[in-house]
């Protein structure tokens, strides 16, 4: 869905995974896949990056019909 660079967010992924649902990944250090390109389970699609340490960090956010909801609610549990 789009894979480019965000001021204030830097390298960021958003994905299109129904009509519905969407995740987003921002402070990438590299984005692995291109912008509308398919992807699959398990595929490698970013480098995790930092912004304002040296740590590595990772944004994450899912949304349905374009409304943030807690990930957990949707995740299976680790």
């Amino acid at each position: 869905m789009f894979a480019g660079y965000m001021r204030g967010y830097g390298n960021v992924l958003i994905l299109q995974h129904s009509p519905s649902y969407t995740s987003t990944y921002t402070y990438n250090s590299r984005l692995v896949v291109k912008e509308d390109q398919m992807v699959i389970k398990g595929q490698k699609i970013a480098e995790a990056g930092a912004q304002d340490t040296n740590r590595a960090q990772l944004y994450f956010e899912i949304r349905v019909n374009g409304v943030p909801v807690d990930p957990q609610q949707l995740l299976p549990p680790v």
